[in-house]
């Protein structure tokens, strides 16, 4: 999925995204690491959600949500 690959992109950049954008996105990737079977489009969701973790705010949700670390794990075990 394209929109995958320029969510990720999105994520990636310098200066970080503005939390407002990307608090939108974290439940987009959640849903691509639920539902797709993509290697990329899967590759790419784990990617966006490794570059959120540069911003220390955007940890705590992550963390806080076991869905999105589960299923990472079950993909990439």
């Amino acid at each position: 999925m394209r929109v995958t690959w320029a969510l990720s992109n999105m994520c990636r950049g310098r200066p970080l995204p503005s939390p407002s954008y990307t608090v939108e996105a974290i439940p987009a990737f959640g849903w691509i690491l639920s539902t797709q079977k993509d290697e990329q489009t899967l590759q790419d969701a784990a990617w966006a959600l490794s570059y959120l973790t540069r911003n220390p705010d955007k940890i705590d949700s992550l963390i806080s949500n076991q869905v999105f670390l589960n299923k990472l794990v079950d993909h990439f075990e």
